[in-house]
């Protein structure tokens, strides 16, 4: 039996802390009684029976994504990589008000920790079933052609975090390199040119192996600094087929404001999309 003094009838006792069997997050009710002894040693009768409801852990947050794709593998430093996932709990109308992230190296979350986000809160609150805002990434610098492992828990509005999601993962891609050997008609910086229409291409070159060229454009213009009359540009444009990784372009048409054969210098560069869809 617990002692505490006072002698004020009709006033409410001091706050008891529950001492005893560990209680869990697993949603049991619990009953409970209470029975006063005053100073002359008497006891009172018990109170009327009073209950409490524990909170029930949200479950682990499904469907994590990075930059809105699963496991994606062509993910740029900057801006950095965002991350969300789906907020669930038993508990109706509960929401998710704070996330814990951790990045790694290794998928077993032993290797080096990039990013360990501790419990910080999200804004705004989530509803059960409700995809997370995004949490952009601010750990440690990321390394091009590696790839990362990373995991979400969410707490609720009662405090109660959540077990780890489902490990999700992604990719740090090289961007691809400057085109190199840039030809017109075959030659470089050819002169006398006598086609109207002459043909453009380069080598496409990317550190990641497998990646292809997709996507080219082509600027041409009066002036070497391109501060000059654009004489065309082709916007991001399909290459078909792909370019394979090292090897030169198709020979690509010119199809711009209309040439003449007056002796003008024209100053044309072209940049490629690789199968990432990143630029040069």
């Amino acid at each position: 039996m617990g002692f505490w003094v006072t002698n004020k009838i009709g006033f409410r006792s001091p706050n008891i802390t529950y001492g005893d069997t560990d209680l869990t997050n697993n949603g049991a009710t619990y009953y409970w009684r209470i029975k006063f002894a005053d100073s002359g040693g008497l006891t009172s009768p018990w109170s009327a029976t009073a209950q409490f409801t524990m909170n029930t852990t949200p479950t682990a947050p499904t469907l994590p994504l990075t930059n809105d794709l699963t496991n994606p593998t062509g993910v740029l430093t900057s801006p950095a990589p965002y991350f969300s996932a789906i907020f669930n709990d038993p508990n109706t109308g509960d929401t998710g008000i704070q996330y814990k992230v951790e990045v790694n190296t290794n998928s077993s979350f032993t290797g080096t920790t990039m990013w360990d986000s501790g419990l910080q809160t999200m804004t705004p609150a989530t509803g059960i079933g409700s995809r997370s805002p995004n949490i952009t990434y601010a750990g440690s610098a990321l390394s091009y052609g590696t790839t990362y492992y990373w995991r979400v828990s969410f707490a609720d509005n009662h405090g109660t975090l959540s077990p780890v999601s489902t490990t999700a993962n992604f990719r740090v891609a090289y961007l691809p390199t400057t085109p190199s050997a840039p030809t017109t008609e075959t030659l470089t910086n050819p002169i006398k040119v006598s086609d109207l229409t002459p043909e453009f291409s380069a080598l496409f070159n990317d550190s990641d192996t497998a990646n292809t060229g997709a996507y080219y454009e082509i600027e041409v213009n009066t002036a070497s600094d391109f501060g000059g009359t654009s004489m065309w540009d082709t916007d991001k444009t399909v290459h078909s087929p792909a370019i394979v990784n090292n090897n030169r372009s198709s020979e690509i048409p010119y199809a711009g404001t209309a040439l003449t054969a007056n002796g003008t210098i024209y100053y044309w560069r072209i940049r490629f999309w690789d199968s990432d869809n990143l630029v040069s």
